[in-house]
């Protein structure tokens, strides 16, 4: 057990010095992300009706760096909102840019961002079974963002983002019932979660110091859990 620990004791030690040189050296990046949390902001619903939680995206960008601590950003987006009988859905380009605080050197890399998102979907979206929906999807969206980075290597991060989406001249009506209508104006919650790989891609002796830590805290774990079964 105690062998076990200090193991990946190691292993933690290891683990900021291997991406000690996060992003020195970068010049650009691409990302891909996904969406657990979507959640429109309702300006009516009476009744209390949960809209589901099956709202997903998804987005494939690139970041070009201006510097150490500006970035731009670009690529494809997609959007699905859910209103439990109902969606409506955005998919386009994006472009913007982010701000960096800390130093390249440091393995976490809190940020800001704005974008804009110009979507080239269906604009309006009129619906009359099961019941009577009418959708003016936004051409044009603004996006303020916060978020961070994880490096787990050189080239490789982890990142978590909150935005705010805001939908210019958009909204969403739902008659539910008779006397009863969802509504919103083209405003969600959005968090992603996703995985950047900065370029020029390399991998460095840190990098396999940093595997070779894991696997055998891994195997440590796994010898471990085998001996305290028997």
């Amino acid at each position: 057990m105690k062998y076990r620990r200090f193991r990946i004791l190691a292993f933690l030690t290891i683990l900021p010095v291997a991406a000690t040189h996060a992003q020195e050296g970068k010049t650009w990046s691409l990302q891909y992300s996904g969406s657990p949390f979507i959640a429109p902001i309702l300006t009516s619903n009476p009744s209390g009706i949960h809209t589901g939680t099956h709202s997903s995206a998804f987005a494939y960008t690139g970041e070009y760096y201006l510097s150490e601590k500006w970035h731009l950003q670009g690529g494809y987006f997609r959007t699905d909102i859910s209103y439990g009988n109902a969606e409506r859905t955005m998919e386009g380009w994006q472009s913007g840019v982010k701000r960096y605080f800390l130093d390249p050197h440091f393995v976490f890399q809190p940020y800001v961002s704005g974008a804009v998102q110009l979507n080239w979907s269906r604009h309006t979206e009129n619906i009359y079974f099961p019941m009577h929906q009418g959708t003016i999807n936004p051409r044009l969206s603004l996006v303020p963002g916060i978020g961070a980075e994880f490096y787990m290597f050189s080239s490789v991060a982890f990142m978590i983002e909150y935005d705010f989406n805001m939908g210019l001249h958009s909204s969403t009506a739902l008659d539910v019932q008779r006397a009863d209508r969802i509504a919103d104006k083209g405003m969600f919650h959005h968090l992603q979660l996703g995985v950047k790989v900065a370029f020029p891609l390399r991998f460095t002796e840190e990098d396999g110091q940093m595997v070779r830590g894991f696997l055998s805290a891994v195997w440590s774990a796994m010898w471990d859990a085998i001996l305290h079964n028997d």
